[in-house]
């Protein structure tokens, strides 16, 4: 992929890498956190954070940075909350 996804809970895709992170039990994802290589392990079946610290720090730091971005908030259907990203600009095509 040649976007970023970012789940819930400092979860994160990025490429071809998932890092997931359940931060309401754990903050420190070198100790709680999983990481996958999606394309080699599709079903995520083998945690490679252990071995790769470095990739857990960089994908924990994508995830930091879209946490620190503020932003009017709307309430969605899902009754969720979501901030667009920082100079965020919306086209001017009418909606249907």
């Amino acid at each position: 992929w040649d976007r970023v996804l970012y789940l819930r809970g400092g979860s994160i895709i990025a490429g071809e890498w998932k890092l997931y992170v359940d931060a309401r039990n754990c903050d420190d994802p070198l100790k709680c956190g999983a990481l996958y290589h999606l394309k080699n392990d599709p079903y995520e079946t083998t945690d490679l954070a252990k071995k790769m610290p470095e990739k857990v720090r960089e994908l924990d730091a994508l995830a930091n940075d879209y946490k620190s971005l503020h932003g009017p908030a709307f309430v969605s259907k899902l009754k969720t909350e979501a901030w667009p990203p920082k100079n965020w600009e919306l086209s001017d095509e009418p909606r249907n």
